[in-house]
């Protein structure tokens, strides 16, 4: 009487005859992605960071009071950033300063 295999082992033996060389190199890859993934994390930061801002194309001018492109306002907003700035609701919070007292004669 011939042995019967259960699906299982069936399906496990047909699939490591035929794609034996495939999986090995799809859990390879798969184990290199992961470990990347996990490991790129584990750097510290450098202790000097540059903010590199990327324009379309040269500006025109940087005087604020005579721009008129985006690119121009996006520098100018960036460069003359006031002490304080407005929120979203329009509530004043801190710009460039750390914090802010009202005088008492007000």
């Amino acid at each position: 009487m011939p042995r019967v295999l259960p699906f299982r082992q069936l399906l496990a033996a047909s699939f490591t005859s035929r794609y034996h060389g495939w999986f090995n190199y799809i859990i390879c890859g798969l184990l290199f992605i992961v470990c990347n993934w996990t490991f790129t994390g584990c750097t510290s930061r450098p202790s000097d960071v540059d903010l590199i801002f990327i324009n379309g194309a040269e500006p025109q001018s940087l005087d604020p009071s005579i721009v008129t492109g985006q690119i121009e306002g996006r520098l100018c907003n960036a460069l003359f950033e006031g002490l304080t700035t407005r929120n979203k609701f329009g509530v004043a919070v801190p710009g460039v300063a750390a914090s802010w007292q009202a005088n008492p004669d007000n």
